[in-house]
């Protein structure tokens, strides 16, 4: 017979001295088959009195602390990207986001990704200044390497760009946060030209915490077109604090749901502070399903591989907790 004692509060960030084993050794025992959440089965095999690591009191003292500790060590100690300038053999590295003809294509100037892990177009215009560049990176999750693109806002100059994106790598999900219709959607019911495509936007579905619209895109060589789901997450706010999981968590079971093996585009202004964090939950959540582990500061080092200003305020690494 086992003595029980519920801590009051559990939370999805908590670490218990407990293996998946000894869980389904203890779900064993139980008659029928029910579902029993893996920290409850790690409180009921304490003994009685016994003090569990729990970090779901953030506000702590110790807990604030370690948690700022783990922040500043994952700030400094990310991979960063190449220098531009820099000298491989015969060779001088310069980074395509720094040529002068594709300035104008970088909603922020300060964020260029690494053209080692960025997406390429493959159909070639010959219109001035639309060559193969995107500022865009792949990223890795935990089961399956390259599933998510982060991106930032396509702006006028880099509409054609992100279509011909769309196109070439078969992308029929776009999850946006951002408030502005991007210049790549038409109005409801509306048509227009995008360089060699025509796209045409059906009317909106508004979900509980995100609108979706659904643009279908004609390029001039095919003979049918392709549709893509838009959709817009309505819940975000200018101070994180009020930001709910639930609603993140809802669009995020959405999407996984929708876009099956597919990839799947994350827009932000910037490309890296909206979607980035939602990059970083997508990579949580696989990595619990996965082997049941809660690994925040590992999965950011991993995604800052490939864009490093990914959770880049302590808010944010408080939040993944």
């Amino acid at each position: 017979m086992f003595q029980i004692q519920l801590c009051p509060l559990c939370n999805f960030g908590a670490r218990f001295a407990i293996s998946k084993k000894q869980t389904e050794l203890l779900g064993s025992y139980i008659a029928e088959p029910v579902f029993v959440p893996h920290e409850v089965l790690c409180e009921a095999l304490c003994a009685v009195g016994e003090v569990l690591e729990n970090t779901a009191f953030i506000d702590t003292p110790r807990t604030s602390d370690s948690l700022n500790h783990e922040y500043q060590h994952i700030s400094k100690s990310h991979i960063p990207d190449r220098e531009e300038g820099v000298t491989d053999g015969e060779y001088t590295l310069f980074l395509d986001g720094t040529k002068p003809d594709n300035l104008d294509k970088n909603a922020d100037l300060c964020v260029v990704p690494d053209d080692r892990y960025r997406p390429v177009p493959n159909i070639t215009l010959n219109t001035l200044g639309h060559n193969d560049y995107i500022n865009a990176v792949y990223i890795s999750t935990f089961g399956e390497k390259d599933r998510l693109i982060l991106t930032q806002s396509a702006i006028v100059s880099s509409a054609i760009d992100f279509v011909r994106l769309l196109h070439d790598h078969v992308i029929r999900t776009v999850v946006t946060f951002v408030d502005e219709v991007e210049p790549y959607m038409p109005g409801s019911n509306e048509s227009y030209l995008i360089g060699p495509f025509t796209a045409t936007t059906k009317p909106d579905t508004q979900k509980q915490v995100y609108k979706e619209s659904v643009v279908q895109f004609k390029y001039i060589a095919d003979y049918e077109g392709f549709e893509v789901r838009i959709i817009r997450f309505s819940k975000w706010s200018k101070t994180l604090d009020s930001c709910n999981i639930k609603d993140l968590m809802s669009l995020l079971i959405s999407v996984q749901e929708s876009a099956c093996r597919r990839l799947v585009v994350l827009q932000c202004r910037d490309g890296y502070s909206q979607s980035g964090l939602f990059a970083v939950l997508w990579c949580l959540v696989e990595r619990c399903q996965r082997d049941g582990e809660v690994a925040v500061a590992e999965i950011v080092k991993m995604i800052r591989r490939r864009r490093k200003q990914v959770i880049t305020n302590e808010a944010q690494h408080r939040f993944c907790h």
